[in-house]
């Protein structure tokens, strides 16, 4: 069973990550989006360092969040914008 904790820590990072990408500015846009996807990540596996989940738990819920955040991305892009 993914973990549903991880799933939306990745789904809202990768969202606002692709939201500060595409803001515009300088490279420091890129360094934001790294830092917000590595936040993501590092709280994420707080949930197996806590020993509520195990790493491959942990993964698919990251996988399934980044996909979704992607998926979501994809289709707002060709039906709103």
């Amino acid at each position: 069973m993914p973990s549903s904790h991880a799933q939306s820590l990745a789904f809202l990072g990768a969202t606002a990550a692709l939201a500060v990408w595409r803001g515009g500015g300088g490279p420091e846009r890129a360094v934001a989006a790294l830092s917000l996807l590595t936040l993501a990540l590092l709280l994420s596996w707080l949930r197996v360092l806590l020993g509520y989940h195990t790493a491959p738990q942990v993964g698919a819920g990251l996988a399934l969040g980044a996909a979704g955040a992607a998926g979501w991305d994809a289709a707002g892009r060709a039906w709103a914008l």
